[in-house]
């Protein structure tokens, strides 16, 4: 026989909303109402990205735009290996 776990339930509105979470971080995100916060920040992302490949019209401002890119990336990294470190506990 397998092991049974206990699903995640997130109770939300006093008690009137109840939802199932899939894991430890969706139930965060659902407890404190992040989805429409989480789905701005990925929208504003993709908007930016488009802009900025939509400009690299060339090989140099490509990597130009690269360039600033890996910044961007090397920093929010840091910034939640600092903050968040629970995010990096797998490596593949």
């Amino acid at each position: 026989m397998g092991k049974t776990t206990n699903p995640l339930y997130v109770v939300r509105d006093n008690g009137k909303t109840v939802e199932e979470a899939k894991g430890q971080l969706d139930k965060l995100i659902k407890k404190f109402n992040l989805e429409p916060v989480i789905a701005m920040v990925l929208s504003m992302w993709q908007e930016l990205l488009k802009n900025i490949l939509a400009q690299a019209e060339t090989y140099p401002l490509f990597l130009a735009a690269k360039k600033m890119l890996d910044t961007f990336v090397l920093v929010l990294e840091k910034f939640l290996k600092d903050y968040a470190p629970f995010l990096f506990f797998y490596r593949a």
